[in-house]
């Protein structure tokens, strides 16, 4: 960077009058201060001054600082030496007088106000403390005792002071982190105690205190020289220190701890952290806890060692490390070593400190300032005047060489904010021996001056944590918490040591910009867990080589920070510099972090609390001036980072990836689209307005215009040195001002500004018309880290591929091309959106900077393509009314800015020009650089919008070293040549290099291209360096490559390939070499001029690193050709494609399905078969190829020569029986995919194939033969035999469904809770059975009953013995069977599976048989049709019942009940027949038709129903089965026009409406008679009263309302309301002798005294409960009776009726009452 000597000397005025304003400031606070003396001046008066000589002093610094940085020669001056001494001056005057007026006051008044006021109101002393100044306390551990005592004795116990001032005296004495400890309480009385009891519990610990004394007794200085003072200071130390270990311990337990505090600096780290960790708090440590400790640690250590040891491989010795030549940059670190008077060392001198020849100069000088050392010798009691050392060794002046200033940077003049300063960049820093970092440092001009850099420590934070180990053991190991970290890393070191699962995989992770990477070795997962307290997590880490250096740098002395002692460090050494192991990233890093933050001094770092523990991290009193971004270099490697770039040139050589679907639009793409439609908008003019694309919001923006600043400073310079170049560069933005592109803002609008654009030049001296262009750095970084580019919306890619427009560019007869003028600058952008894209610049160095807005999209932001791009489309889309041709050229033909169309004749061209400029012109884009093949087109065309020759660009602003271009008047495609300065020694970047500025898009010269990346690849197997000289004989090579470029000018190719109206044919060739495999496609087209052949386009790759064999590599060529001649086909023309290729196996390959052969070749074969559908494989000898210059190579002089190369093979424009033959095509052998049949045999148990089979009996028999055949034995089966074959049978079986658990009992491992036997606590017994374990090891039982067999569920052999065993115990129940078997086997599901195995008994099923249950069939219509009442009946007979012959002494005669019901109401009627005739029953079917009306349908039984009645019922059947009953009743039935149906034969159950009356019927007879024997008339009343009784019974509500009582009955569809009988008088205390008949009847009805009943006792069965006989009925109320008194054996007593049954039986018994009157009741019955 060059800078400028010239200072403008008004900036040095400026701090000359500011120091020399403040110096006189000063000499008037001395005059002050000396007036004062003689007169009495206040404490605070004092103190005021003191604090304004310490502003006066700061502000004098840094104003003569900025002076010395600008003017040399100020270094060292008079006033600078003048102000120190008059400072110092004052400042001992003021402090003589603090300390005068201090000893006229006592420091600590305990004067009680009532003692001490007099009559004269003065105040008088009666007593008081004498003055004793309480000492300061820091927090030191050893001086607690002290202090804590001399507190007590003179402040605490003073009965006089409140509890207010003495917090107010406690808090005068704190300092530091014992100040910190109680910063936070508020001053009152009950916060006093407590602050005493926080630093008592945390200074007063018994244990830091006993330690501390040791190590100051060891720390002491060596006494030299024989120095009495010395030696008595050491004296009195040692008998200081000693009385007070006295005081808190033993001589044993302190000759202990010294041996322990001895002991304990040889651990290491981790044993130390360890040792805290389970030392008690509080308690002196012992050697013997100590001893005892150190055994356990070595066990465990060797127990892990152990465990942990792994077996290194012999192939691994001699192996070379490979060397790594990048610069990691995951972690900024800088080397600080803290000695000498700069750094508290005096290992060393000041200049010889290598921190402190880290620091620029400028930052020296100000150090040795504040350390008030000479500046010439850097030492301390002397000033340079007085000085006798030598001068600087640069520039001879009187200063140290280290405080020589090079080149001070300039600052401009009112152009910058008043607080903005800028800061020398020095590189040439003079490092010391110990230097491992390079450093870069980046000026930042916000920052402050450094101060106090000796406490300026900047830490990372780290922490010890535990990590579990694959054998379960927690390893500790250190970790760095990053926050700025997206991952977690792990080293493989460590990784290797925990022997984790490790998942493949690899990722490239790269640091601070990217510039270098690494590959990761795949992942683990981790638990970690706090070494601290019980906090654990786990998290997936990358394992990486290495991580970062030792954190920190180097080691450093922390012993006078003021480090809090109550809390537990999470990195208790975290100043000492150790290896990093594990980095826990962003993912991790905030969830750890707790609210708590314990600041220490300024300058120093900062105490974070987290879950870990408390991190020491940060650090630095200002933000530096210098960020340093270096890390973990070697310092002889100072070549750049090439990482990414070793990426990059390694595809080059990467087999290429399948082809695949078009790629679809991302997300962020489809959202700037909708963007650009919604936010897009024309312009009166016809321009067209955007908006940015935002993807975040702009307030994430900082602050931009100090970086804009600094490097237009920069640009400026440069510019002052070449005149030429700035006058360029002003016109450039000259032009854009004069254009109205760009826009001064005014300084009201200057707080609208967003962000600052830095801007640079590029100088194209190719070009034509615009040489220099000025670019806009949108990515450059804001203070908050993001850039423009960052926020905004790159925008889909929407112009065609270069490649695809070339290729129609040869198409046409006429060709045209144009050049749009400045095409992004014609898109306009919204005024909101200029303040995006500010800039500065002035003209001269002398003038004021403006600050300009960019109103128009701008190169160098991310969006600008795709804006201008699209705008240009969619004024395509908005004119193609209007330009129809036009439209469809510019959408089509446009590549960005460049246009490359034509066509078939002159006019079809001239309309293209025309409407093509019309439609741009409606834009305002402004079309020139015309270019033709056609003289006549080209004439009518301005002459200053002509360009007479064309040369093909990217669109980038690199210079190409060998380019394609287009020659108009020879209608040729050439190649333009810029040569390089060839350097002497050339290196493998400037090889790359100038392959990389290679231009040959259609694959031309690909021969020569591919020459080159094999060359490339040469010089990548040698594993040179970047910048390492090459080898002679490839330095050779190199240099005769080059010199042959220059012929590449002769070599043509013809612009027009083919015409589209000719006969077209497409010939792709492709071959493969052990070095590269390419493609190339001919046009051969048959025209009035005859058949001609020509190069349409080729491509080439160089064969991977990695050797596979000839055939892959033709097949990966086939599969090249297939993508090329897919693109071509795109373009639709009309014409028949051929593919050649001279391999036969890929040949053959092709034509047999891709699933015959290894994924290789499979997944390239589907590529190529779905890309060439439809075209033709032939075969081409291979020196017909010309594929084959391609895949070998060539230099520039033979492709000249090569008619092959140009125009393919002869036999392309001969007939096509001319062409070479395909020959027999071999039987595909090679990669063809093996044929593996695998078969998935389920194990197979003998016990299996006994299902259905045998008997558990037979099945133990066969296996007793089993048994014997296995041990040989020939004689007869024995009981043993028996024994031994049912235990391999029921091991086979338990075998075969329980064999995970076995399995997992014989590993000894736990079986899983999900399994069926995981509650019954299984083993296996010494004969492999799986048993139950249960409790009852002290019980009596057999061993098979304690532990009884298990057999699986659902098991053929647990079936067939549960069956065995239940025929044996005479089929005995579930319960009882179940009980036998666990006396031996424990079935899974006993009860279920018992219980399932018995259902199946026949016999047991044949005892208790159980019919077939079927759903419940549909109502028949006629129970739901509505009809009235009985026009649908069913009938049954029911009975015979008994009644009593008019013939006195006759014998009862039988008589039967006729009941109809009807299907709709459920009503029923009842007729008595005397007997089972046919007119019987006909008579009483008269007498319901005249009572009820006559039905339509009658439903009977049938006959066969009555086939199993019993005895009584045997004359119903043989009326129901005569045949004349049947037919009188048929002849009946149709006289009354009654249809008569019957149900199925022995289906009662199809009647269940009439059996359910029946029944109901019977219900109410028997009780109703019991054993009474009634008339036949008295017999037919009681039925009628029966019918009565069942019409009344209720069907449902009749309202929902909850008072209403009425329900809906059979005799409402009958009468209209229920049936009642008329009251009867209640007859039970009447004479049975005097009822009559009817009476008689009703009484049979009602309950009598003397009745037998039963008494029900819920507490025994029916056959218990006892009997008793009622002696009195209770009446209620309303009359009825619900209590009786009734006598049992056990005396007398009251029951309610309804727990009272009664007995069917009656007593005669005579009423003693001669009453013969009787009580209505209000009842019909009881």
């Amino acid at each position: 960077m060059d800078e400028s000597n010239d200072v403008p000397e008004n900036r040095v005025s400026f701090y000359k009058l500011k120091a020399l304003s403040i110096y006189k400031k000063a000499v008037s606070l001395r005059e002050t201060i000396l007036n004062d003396e003689n007169n009495p001046i206040s404490e605070d008066a004092l103190s005021v001054h003191l604090k304004f000589l310490e502003k006066m002093s700061d502000s004098f610094n840094v104003t003569h600082s900025n002076l010395e940085e600008l003017d040399v020669s100020e270094i060292g001056s008079d006033l600078s030496n003048n102000f120190d001494d008059l400072a110092m001056e004052i400042e001992v005057r003021i402090r003589s007088a603090l300390r005068r007026t201090t000893q006229n006051m006592p420091h600590h008044s305990t004067i009680r106000p009532e003692l001490n006021v007099t009559a004269s109101g003065n105040v008088r002393s009666r007593y008081h403390i004498p003055d004793i100044k309480l000492p300061t306390f820091r927090g030191g551990y050893t001086e607690w005792a002290d202090f804590y005592s001399m507190f007590s004795t003179v402040i605490d116990q003073e009965p006089f002071l409140s509890k207010i001032e003495k917090f107010q005296h406690l808090r005068s004495c704190l300092d530091g982190p014992a100040l910190e400890a109680v910063r936070s309480l508020e001053v009152s009385e009950s916060n006093y105690d407590i602050a005493l009891d926080i630093l008592n519990n945390r200074f007063n610990n018994k244990r830091l205190i006993f330690q501390a004394h040791v190590a100051e007794i060891l720390r002491h200085e060596k006494v030299e020289d024989g120095s009495t003072t010395k030696l008595r200071t050491l004296s009195d130390k040692l008998h200081s220190h000693m009385r007070a270990l006295r005081s808190m311990g033993t001589m044993e337990e302190i000759a202990g701890c010294i041996i322990v505090n001895s002991t304990y600096k040889y651990l290491d780290s981790d044993t130390r952290t360890k040792w805290e960790e389970l030392s008690p708090p509080n308690v002196i440590p012992t050697w013997d806890h100590f001893s005892a400790f150190l055994e356990r640690r070595c066990q465990a250590m060797e127990t892990m060692d152990q465990a942990m040891s792994i077996q290194i491989h012999s192939s691994q010795v001699g192996k070379h490390k490979r060397i790594t030549h990048s610069k990691h940059s995951l972690v900024a670190t800088n080397t600080i070593v803290l000695e000498c008077v700069f750094c508290d060392n005096k290992g060393h001198n000041i200049y010889s400190c290598t921190r402190f020849g880290n620091l620029s100069p400028s930052l020296r000088l100000r150090e040795a300032r504040k350390l008030r050392v000479c500046f010439n010798c850097l030492k301390k009691g002397h000033r340079n005047t007085s000085c006798s050392s030598g001068s600087c060794r640069t520039c001879g002046e009187k200063h140290h060489t280290l405080l020589h200033i090079n080149n001070p940077l300039p600052t401009s003049v009112n152009t910058e904010p008043a607080n903005a300063t800028t800061s020398p960049i020095q590189t040439d820093l003079c490092p010391g021996p110990n230097l491992s970092s390079s450093l870069v440092a980046a000026s930042s001009p916000c920052s402050p001056p450094a101060q106090n850099l000796s406490s300026d420590v900047v830490l990372l934070a780290t922490t010890v944590i535990m990590i579990k180990s694959r054998v379960g053991d927690l390893l500790p190991c250190r970790a760095l918490l990053d926050s700025g970290s997206q991952i977690n890393l792990i080293t493989s070191r460590f990784a290797q040591r925990l022997q984790l699962k490790r998942a493949k995989g690899s990722v490239s992770v790269s640091g601070i910009g990217a510039d270098s990477a690494f590959h990761t070795e795949g992942s683990v997962n981790l638990v970690i867990q706090s070494r601290t307290s019980d906090y654990f997590t786990s998290l997936t880490a990358l394992v990486a080589p290495r991580i970062t250096g030792n954190q920190p740098a180097s080691s450093f002395d922390v012993s006078k920070w003021e480090m809090p002692s109550n809390i537990s460090l999470a990195d208790p050494h975290f100043n000492k510099s150790q290896r990093i192991d594990v980095l826990i990233g962003a993912s991790l890093f905030y969830d750890i972090l707790c609210v708590g933050q314990i600041k220490l001094e300024r300058g120093l770092p900062i105490i974070q609390k987290t879950r870990l523990g408390w991190v020491v991290t940060g650090g630095g009193q200002y933000s530096r001036s210098s960020v340093l971004l270096a890390a973990s270099s070697s310092t002889e490697l100072s070549q750049t980072p090439t990482v990414g770039l070793d990426e990059l040139v390694r595809r080059f050589w990467e087999v290429e990836n399948c082809h695949g679907p078009a790629t679809e639009a991302t997300k962020e793409e489809i959202a700037c689209e909708e963007h650009f439609k919604k936010h897009c908008g024309r312009l009166p003019s016809g321009e067209y307005c955007v908006q940015l694309p935002l993807k975040l919001s702009d307030s994430l923006l900082g602050e931009s215009y100090q970086q804009a600043y600094r490097r237009f400073l920069n640009l400026e310079r440069k510019l002052v040195r070449k005149p030429l170049l700035k006058a360029q560069y002003a016109a450039f933005i000259k032009e854009y001002v004069d254009l109205n592109h760009m826009s001064p803002v005014k300084s009201d609008a200057l707080k609208q500004c967003k962000f600052f654009l830095p801007h640079h030049c590029v100088l194209r001296e190719d070009k034509t018309t615009t040489k220099l262009r000025v670019v806009f750095d949108g990515s450059a970084c804001t203070s908050t880290g993001y850039s423009l580019n960052d926020i905004l919306m790159s925008g889909p890619t929407i112009q065609p591929k270069l490649v695809t427009t070339l290729l129609r560019f040869r198409t046409f007869r006429i060709a045209l091309t144009g050049d749009i003028c400045k095409m992004y600058r014609c898109v306009r952008v919204s005024p909101q959106d200029s303040f995006l894209q500010c800039i500065l610049w002035r003209d001269s160095p002398l003038e004021e900077l403006r600050t300009f807005k960019l109103d128009t999209v701008t190169y160098g932001t991310k969006p600008a393509a795709f804006l201008a791009v699209r705008s240009m489309h969619q004024l395509a889309a908005d004119e193609s009314s209007s330009y129809p041709i036009g439209s469809e050229v510019v959408l089509r033909d446009f590549y960005v800015d460049d246009l490359l169309t034509g066509g078939d004749t002159t006019n079809e061209v001239l309309e293209i020009i025309r409407q093509v400029s019309g439609l741009l012109a409606k834009g305002n884009f402004k079309i020139r650089k015309w270019c033709s093949n056609d003289t006549y087109v080209l004439d009518q065309t301005p002459h200053e919008d002509r360009e007479t020759f064309v040369k093909f660009t990217d669109g980038s602003d690199v210079t190409k070293t060998l380019g394609l271009a287009w020659n108009p008047t020879s209608d040729e495609l050439l190649f333009s040549f810029c040569p390089n300065q060839v350097p002497s020694k050339p290196t493998k970047r400037v090889v790359l290099s100038t392959i990389a500025r290679f231009y040959d898009p259609l694959g031309l010269i690909g021969p020569v291209i591919t020459k080159a990346k094999i060359f490339l690849q040469q010089l990548w197997k040698e594993k040179l360096h970047w910048d390492e000289s090459l080898p002679v004989s490839l330095r050779t090579t190199w240099i005769n490559f080059i010199q042959q470029f220059d012929s590449m000018q002769q070599i043509s190719f013809p612009r027009l390939s083919f015409l589209r109206s000719s006969n077209l044919e497409m010939h792709g060739f492709c071959d493969a070499s052990m070095s590269a495999y390419g493609a190339c496609i001919y046009a051969v087209s048959q025209g009035d001029n005859g058949v001609k052949a020509n190069l349409l386009s080729s491509k080439s790759r160089v064969a991977p690193l990695k050797t596979i064999t000839i055939p892959k590599l033709e097949l990966c060529g086939a599969a090249l050709l297939a993508q090329l001649m897919h693109e071509v086909s795109l373009m639709n023309f009309k014409c028949s494609y051929y593919c050649w290729c001279d391999s036969t196996v890929v040949l053959a390959w092709i034509k047999n399905q891709p699933s015959n052969f290894n994924v290789f070749v499979a997944n390239r074969l589907s590529v190529i078969q779905e890309l060439t559908s439809g075209m033709s494989w032939l075969h081409v000898p291979t020196d017909l190829n010309p594929a084959d210059m391609l895949s070998r190579g060539s230099l520039p002089a033979e492709l000249i020569n090569s008619h092959l190369w140009k125009y393919g093979p002869t036999y392309l424009t001969a007939s096509k029986d001319q062409w070479p033959s395909t020959p027999a095509l071999p039987e595909p052998v090679l990669e063809a995919r093996k044929t593996i049949l695998i078969t998935n045999c389920a194990s197979r148990y003998l016990v299996e194939e006994s299902k259905f089979v045998n008997s558990f009996p037979k099945m133990q028999r066969i296996f007793a033969y089993v048994c014997k055949f296995i041990h040989r034995r020939k004689s007869g089966i024995t009981v043993e035999d028996l024994r031994l074959g049912t235990e391999l049978l029921i091991r086979l079986t338990q075998q075969s469904r329980l064999s995970t658990e076995i399995r997992a009992l014989e590993t000894r491992k736990d079986i899983k809770a999900s399994s069926s036997i995981a509650s019954l606590s299984p083993f296996l017994d010494d004969c492999g059975l799986l048993r139950v374990g249960g409790r009852l090891k002290n019980s009596t039982l057999d061993f098979e009953a304690r532990h009884p067999i298990i057999l699986p569920k659902n098991h053929s052999i647990t079936s067939a013995l549960i069956r065995h065993l239940h025929e044996k115990h005479l089929h005995a129940g579930p319960q009882s069977l179940l009980a036998i078997i666990r006396q031996t086997y424990w079935p899974i599901g006993g009860r279920k599976t018992v219980a399932h195995v018995i259902q199946k008994c026949v016999r047991c099923f044949r005892v208790k048989p159980r019919t077939l249950e079927q759903i419940m069939a549909d109502l028949p219509v006629d129970r739901v049709s509505e009809s009235r009442a009985f026009l649908v009946t069913g009938v049954d007979y029911c009975g015979p019942f008994l009644y009593k012959s008019e013939v006195r002494n006759r014998p009862p005669l039988k008589c039967y009940m006729s009941i109809f019901i009807c299907f709709s109401t459920k009503a029923v009627h009842i007729e008595l027949v005397k007997d089972l005739t046919t007119s019987a029953f006909l008579s009483a079917l008269r007498r319901f038709i005249c009572t009820r009306g006559r039905p339509i349908r009658i439903w009977s039984d049938n006959a066969t129903n009555f086939v199993g009645a019993r005895n009584e019922l045997a004359e119903l059947k043989s009326l129901f089965l005569s045949d004349s009953h049947q037919e009188a009743v048929h002849q009946a039935f149709l006289n009354d026009c009654i249809d008569w149906r019957f149900i199925p034969p022995r289906s009662p159950h199809f009647g269940g409406l009439w059996e359910a009356s029946v029944k109901l019927a019977k219900h109410h007879l028997r009780r109703a008679l019991g054993s009474s024997l009634l008339g036949f008339d008295e017999l037919r009343t009681l039925a009628c009263n029966i019918c009565a009784i069942i019409n009344s019974r209720p069907l449902f509500p009749l309202s929902e309302n909850p008072a209403d009582l009425d329900v809906l009955t059979p005799s409402h569809f009958l009468v209209g309301a229920p049936i009642t009988t008329f009251l009867e008088p209640d007859l039970v205390h009447l004479n049975v002798d005097r009822l009559d008949r009817w009476q008689k009847v009703t009484q049979l009805q009602q309950i009598h005294v003397n009745d037998v009943v039963l008494v029900k006792d819920e507490n025994f069965p029916p056959l218990k409960w006892p009997l008793a006989r009622i002696l009195e009925l209770i009446p209620g109320a309303d009359g009825v009776s619900r209590v009786a008194l009734i006598r049992m054996a056990t005396g007398v007593s009251r029951r309610a009726l309804a727990k009272l049954c009664l007995l069917p039986l009656r007593d005669e018994v005579k009423s003693m009452d001669p009453s013969t009157g009787g009580v209505c009741s209000g009842e019909a019955r009881v």
